[in-house]
C-alpha cells in the first residue's frame, strides 16, 4: 500500500512539473516553391496572452503589400486567431497578434502564412507556459 501510494506521488509530481521548452531556434526556415521563408518573433520565445510581432522575411521579395498569417494549434481548436502582416520593406512584413494561453497546458502553436498565389507556408513553434 506505502508503495503504490509513493508512485502515484512520485508520478503525480512528476506530471506537474513545468517544463520549458524546447523553444526553436530563429528565424524558423521554410522553402516553399523557389522562395526562402523565414519566420522570427518578439518577444522569443512566445508569451501567451502577450502582444507579440512577428515578422516573415521572404526571398527573393514577393510583390505583395500585405500576408495573411493564421496562429492555429496542432490538433485543438483554440478560436480563430489570423492577423494581417504588412510590407515594411522588400521581403520584409510584420504584424502584432495574440497567441492564447491553451488551457490543456500544450504549447505547441502553428503559424500558416498565405496570400494570393502564395502558400501556405507553416512554421510549428512552442510558447512558453
Amino acid at each position: 500500500m506505502r508503495i503504490a501510494a509513493l508512485l502515484i506521488i512520485l508520478f503525480g509530481l512528476t506530471g506537474c512539473a513545468k517544463k520549458e521548452g524546447p523553444f526553436e531556434e530563429l528565424p524558423l526556415v521554410k522553402h516553399y516553391r523557389n522562395y526562402r521563408v523565414a519566420l522570427e518573433a518578439e518577444p522569443w520565445p512566445v508569451v501567451p496572452m502577450r502582444r507579440t510581432i512577428f515578422r516573415v522575411r521572404i526571398s527573393p521579395p514577393l510583390k505583395k503589400d500585405r500576408l495573411l498569417m493564421e496562429l492555429t494549434m496542432p490538433g485543438m481548436y483554440m478560436g480563430q486567431n489570423r492577423t494581417v502582416l504588412r510590407r515594411v520593406s522588400d521581403g520584409i512584413y510584420e504584424g502584432t497578434a495574440v497567441v492564447v494561453r491553451c488551457p490543456s497546458g500544450s504549447t505547441l502553436w502553428r503559424a500558416t502564412i498565405r496570400a494570393e498565389g502564395f502558400g501556405p507556408v507553416s512554421f510549428d513553434f512552442h510558447v512558453k507556459r
